[in-house]
């Protein structure tokens, strides 16, 4: 049991855009007595570590949005939080990497993968550290040359001395064996007037003990000469690759171990490191596809260092399976984005493949239809068999709705018993009838249930909405399909219904977004704010109906960027001179908006702009009610002028 205060007291801000390394992290924190807090990236820490101040920050270098560099530099540069200490998380080892930490006020690093003892031990030294620091000197600012470059950087001799021990801590595991042979054989070299017997002695008991080292590492170590043949090959690598040691030794490397689509970029970087002494792949961590005996390929993480010795190089590399972890990153992946119960499409990825099927079809000048689909006596089948039998009934539903549509369909779950299908490419209305038809068909026939030994019987009611006959965007589409629908549950179930156009109010001749009463907030500046930014959006959608130019379409979304920065700084403005009591979520708001603003535009502009469009018009209106409203009542009793 850990006994030191500083390991049962301190809580720790995690910054980690990576699930799968951040319970890794967490794991080894919380193990060692340490509180966790999450974040997914630097502009989400940040907001984080002002509404909860922790001792310590670890945080990812390369994180959308936010890198780590950025998050350090502005923990650094503010004064309540500039006290508390910053480690980098990061595969980078490379001196630019460590002056670059050196500029933001980085006060450690740490190396992945992570090594747990090292790790606790670079943070309860650096805890320890800023626990007892009494006296901080003044930065100064040096300049030093390197690589060709001046690099001016302010630091004082503490945080020198921190990045070096992490530089210490994170080399030494990795190279403990290496640097002990090389000084065994430096010390042979320089007492050449041993005896040969001894010194040969020497050599087979560090070869030995060496062997041994390696051959209970967890990971295959290869060695590999100059010419690309192996030279060292422990157990590990047997089981792995399936190759004995005496198969391999003096062979090929590439042609044993590397899939024959890679080997001739493998051929270009030995030959380039050889010539140049630089490589992309020395001295880091890297995913790569490897190939075991009987050919079979697998992805494998592989850390390789290049080794000189007078003018002879060779390279050590310690590779692991990662299919596993693969699996387990695509599974989160998965889950993100499709229904648990019945793994078709969820709401989120409905809404990317229904804008992308619009897109489509407004391209080729092609219909495309939208299917809103309601069980029928769903409900009656979980009263009277149970929820076990009311997922067993959603499962296949799921099935026998995926056998109806082609592979280029989407069949999604949007929640409860209610389903969508978007048809691709369907001008016939004669075609859409036959798979709405078949669609009934195939849901009506009895569902066997396993634990009650007996069926149930469902029905189904469905709305069709075609594009773009029944709208260009992707919520009147939406509420077209679902309007039929309701037609078809008052027509007496179990049928499909067209939406009918005729039937509803012409909403061509209205805009998109309308700031209408219930919106107006009796604040003229941030009301006719609120109408331009409407304006600029229904602009911008027209563009895009209309098939404007490129050029239009990306100056009209900067300039709706531009122009809700400058709305959010109105709004924060009169919220800090009138002391709004909520300012603070509502700020955190507004920079959660501006800082996914790159994420949108550059989603725009790879062709998602009516998933981008809808979504700007499903924050905007909901955010006017429910933030926006209250701030202008605060104002208003605290006597702004209306």
């Amino acid at each position: 049991m850990d006994n030191n205060p500083i390991a049962n007291q301190a809580e720790i801000l995690l910054v980690e855009d990576s699930p799968v390394e951040a319970e890794m992290m967490r794991r080894i924190l919380v193990k060692a007595n340490f509180r966790v807090r999450l974040a997914q990236n630097g502009e989400e820490g940040l907001q984080a570590l002002r509404a909860h101040r922790c001792a310590l920050v670890m945080s990812d270098i390369q994180m959308p949005l936010m890198n780590g560099y950025q998050l350090c530099k502005a923990i650094k540069h503010d004064d309540t939080l500039k006290n508390i200490p910053v480690i980098l998380l990061t595969a980078l080892a490379e001196p630019e990497d460590i002056i670059e930490a050196i500029k933001v006020g980085a006060d450690s690093y740490i190396n992945k993968p992570f090594v747990e003892d090292i790790t606790l031990e670079n943070i309860r030294s650096l805890l320890a550290t800023h626990i007892c620091e009494t006296n901080v000197e003044k930065r100064q600012t040096e300049q030093i040359e390197y690589n060709g470059k001046s690099h001016f950087i302010a630091s004082d001799n503490q945080q020198i001395l921190n990045l070096l021990l992490s530089v210490y801590r994170n080399t030494i595991a990795q190279n403990r064996e290496l640097m002990n042979t090389r000084n065994q054989l430096s010390q042979l070299n320089e007492n050449l007037d041993q005896k040969v017997q001894t010194r040969t002695a020497e050599l087979q008991e560090s070869e030995v003990r060496i062997r041994k080292i390696l051959n209970s590492a967890l990971d295959a170590f290869i060695l590999m000469d100059s010419s690309g043949l192996v030279t060292g090959w422990n157990i590990e690598a047997e089981n792995l690759f399936g190759y004995l040691h005496e198969e391999v030794t003096g062979k090929d490397l590439a042609l044993m171990i590397i899939p024959a689509a890679y080997r001739e970029a493998h051929s270009r970087g030995l030959k380039h490191f050889l010539e140049s002494g630089k490589g992309p792949l020395i001295g880091g961590r890297i995913e790569i596809t490897a190939m075991r005996k009987d050919r079979s390929e697998f992805p494998a993480e592989l850390a390789i260092t290049a080794i000189r010795q007078g003018n002879d190089t060779f390279f050590s590399a310690f590779m692991r399976d990662i299919s596993e972890r693969k699996k387990a990153e695509l599974k989160i992946s998965f889950l993100a984005y499709h229904d648990q119960l019945t793994e078709l499409p969820n709401r989120e990825l409905f809404y990317d493949r229904l804008s992308q099927a619009i897109s489509q079809a407004k391209r080729k000048r092609n219909r495309m239809s939208l299917l809103f689909l309601d069980l029928d006596g769903f409900k009656e089948v979980n009263d009277r068999y149970g929820h076990d039998a009311g997922d067993v009934v959603l499962k296949t539903v799921a099935r026998r709705l995926q056998a109806c549509v082609r592979s280029v369909d989407t069949v999604a779950r949007l929640g409860g018993d209610e389903f969508t299908i978007i048809l691709s490419e369907v001008d016939k209305a004669a075609d859409i009838t036959n798979i709405a038809e078949k669609i009934i068909q195939n849901l009506t026939e009895p569902v066997p249930l396993k634990e009650t030994d007996g069926k149930c019987r469902i029905g189904v009611s469905i709305g069709i909405a075609i594009y773009p006959d029944n709208g260009y965007e992707l919520d009147k589409l939406m509420s077209a399909a679902d309007s039929a629908m309701y037609e078809s549950k008052a027509c007496g179930k179990n049928t499909y219904t067209f939406f009918n156009a005729n039937a509803e109010s012409p909403s061509e001749l209205h805009p998109w977004i309308a700031i209408d009463s219930a919106r107006l907030l009796g604040i003229p500046e941030i009301d006719l704010q609120h109408i331009e930014l409407s304006n600029i959006i229904n602009s911008l959608n027209d563009a895009v109906k209309n098939n404007a130019s490129l050029q239009e379409t990306t100056h009209l979304l900067d300039k709706l960027i531009s122009y809700t920065r400058f709305h959010f700084d109105t709004e924060e403005h009169l919220m800090d001179r009138y002391g709004y009591l909520e300012s603070a979520v509502h700020k955190q708001i507004h920079q959660r908006l501006l800082g996914e603003a790159n994420f949108l535009r550059e989603k725009f502009l790879q062709g998602g702009e009516l998933l981008v469009l809808q979504s700007i018009k499903d924050w905007l209106l909901p955010h006017i009610i429910e933030m926006d409203k209250p701030m202008a009542d605060f104002l208003i009793q605290h006597g702004i002028n209306q």
